[in-house]
Parts: C-alpha cells; sequence; structure tokens
C-alpha cells in the first residue's frame, strides 16, 4: 500500500496528515513546558493541588481540567501525610454555644476561627501554631509558633487579630474556637469582652473545620520544605507562610482570588452585592 492509499484510508490528505504531526509535536512541547514549571515549582511547595498550581504558575497554554491530567498521570500530584495529634482536651460548659449554626457571612470581620496545632521540627522537638483567620476572606490575621500551649500565646496571636482589623471594628464579631483551656482562660476573656466580641465554641472536631483546614494547609502544605530546629525558625517561617496565603496563593472558594485581593474586590460592593456563604448547620445531625 502506497502513503497516498494510507493518508487515503485514513480520511486524510498528505498536507493533512502532516499538519495533524505538526500540531501533535507542538502539543507535546507545551506539555513538556508546563510539566518542567511544575517540577521547579515542586522543589518548594509540594503539597498544593493542581488547580492552585494552574493559577499560580498562570498556565495559558491549557486548560484546568487537561492541566490537572497532566500533572496526575506525570506522578506530580500533592504530597499528602496524614498523622494527627491532639492538642487540646477540650472541656465545655454549661454556657457553651455554638453561634455558627447555619450562620450567613456577608462580609470580613463578622467570624473570626482559631485553633492550636503541633508542629514535629526535624529535631524531633514539638513546638505548637496558633492560628486566627477571618472565616469569609479567609485572611489570615493572627499566625504564631510557640514552645508551649500556654493561654499567655492565644493572647499574643488575638492581640495580632486586634492590631490587623483595629478594636473599633471588631464590636460584635463572633470569635469560635474548639473548648480548649486556653480560650477559656480569664485573660483572654477578659480581652475578647473589652473588645465586645462574642465567644462561640465548637462542640467537637467538626464544627471547628474551617479553622482545622487551615492547620492542614499550613503544616502539610508550607512548613514541609522549611528547616525549622528551633522556635525562632519556626516564627519566621510562620511569617513567610502568613504572607504566601494571604497575598500570593489563589484560594478556588474565593474565585482563585488571594484573601487580600477578595478583600479589595469585595470591599466596594453594597452588603446585598456580596456573596453570602452560608455555614453548615450542625443542629441538624442532632
Amino acid at each position: 500500500m502506497t502513503k497516498e492509499q494510507v493518508y487515503k484510508s485514513a480520511g486524510l490528505t498528505r498536507q493533512g496528515y502532516f499538519k495533524l504531526l505538526q500540531l501533535a509535536e507542538q502539543w507535546h512541547l507545551k506539555e513538556q513546558a508546563a510539566l518542567e514549571q511544575v517540577r521547579k515549582f515542586r522543589i518548594h511547595q509540594t503539597r498544593s493541588g493542581a488547580r492552585v498550581m494552574h493559577q499560580l504558575l498562570k498556565i495559558e497554554s491549557m486548560g484546568i481540567n487537561k492541566f490537572e491530567r497532566l500533572v496526575s498521570e506525570n506522578q506530580l500530584g500533592a504530597k499528602i501525610k496524614s498523622k494527627y495529634i491532639r492538642t487540646t482536651q477540650g472541656t465545655h460548659e454549661e454556657e457553651d454555644q455554638n453561634l455558627l449554626y447555619g450562620f450567613e457571612l456577608t462580609g470580613i470581620n463578622q467570624v473570626f476561627v482559631g485553633d492550636i496545632t503541633y508542629f514535629h521540627a526535624e529535631n524531633n522537638k514539638v513546638f505548637y501554631i496558633f492560628t486566627l483567620k477571618d472565616a469569609y476572606s479567609k485572611f489570615i490575621v493572627g499566625l504564631d509558633g510557640f514552645e508551649n500551649m500556654y493561654a499567655q500565646n492565644a493572647l499574643t496571636v488575638l492581640e495580632q487579630l486586634i492590631a490587623c482589623r483595629g478594636k473599633e471594628n471588631l464590636k460584635g464579631a463572633i470569635h469560635h474556637t474548639d473548648g480548649g483551656g486556653q480560650y477559656r482562660a480569664d485573660i483572654y476573656k477578659e480581652r475578647l469582652a473589652k473588645c465586645e466580641m462574642i465567644r462561640s465554641i465548637s462542640m467537637n472536631c467538626l464544627e471547628n473545620g474551617i479553622a482545622e483546614q487551615l492547620n492542614f494547609i499550613i503544616k502539610d502544605h508550607q512548613l514541609s520544605h522549611y528547616k525549622i530546629t528551633t522556635v525562632s525558625s519556626l516564627k519566621q517561617a510562620l511569617a513567610k507562610v502568613k504572607h504566601y496565603l494571604n497575598y500570593i496563593r489563589p484560594v478556588k472558594g474565593l474565585g482563585y482570588r488571594t484573601p487580600y485581593e477578595y478583600e479589595q474586590w469585595i470591599a466596594p460592593m453594597k452588603i446585598d452585592e456580596r456573596p453570602k456563604q452560608t455555614l453548615y448547620d450542625f443542629s441538624k445531625d442532632k
């Protein structure tokens, strides 16, 4: 069979055949260029998902679904390690209430969620990370690392929140955490009262999922490529992570905007024009 007969049997002309070869080669080069970007990115960011990478690397040569398949087929997906250590033996008092059941968020400074998690340093030391973030924009308003879980450390991170948002903007805001003793300490509750913030307590870890999600991102996505052996090196790394998560990393739930970009985007909008976020109503499960 001649080449012309082969082309004809495939429904192609000689020109069409070579055009397909050319397109295939061009696509192969695009794939290789994208993979090279991903491999370089993975040197420092081993835990970011494909969709986040697509945004950060500004991959314009292919759509997000094709990019996701390409990353998966080449074993360049996120490396996730699962390990859990309980950091807080939460207790509950009669006055405790979860005020977030079915709560509708319409802007920043309405709800702040906080938590404490552990971190294993390279020299087998264990440090503790305290977090506070705005539930609506996901903007981290408080983040720090310590050698223990004392209430004073929780207060230090609360002061970061107050400095970030301004005391005058916190009146009536809900402060939501688990039932840890750090958040029940008199010095902590008194500071919340002075800011006229309202305490909300989760009844279990699921009810504080927004805060615990941040723990996962910080530890398993961000800190894994830092050499941390002291609390000082942890603090330095957390400062970089905080900047990255607030100003550089896009968030799917925010329309692939960073938390900072999202806050800037909604700022000129009237309340009824802003995207609404309704929190899950766990009371329905009881």
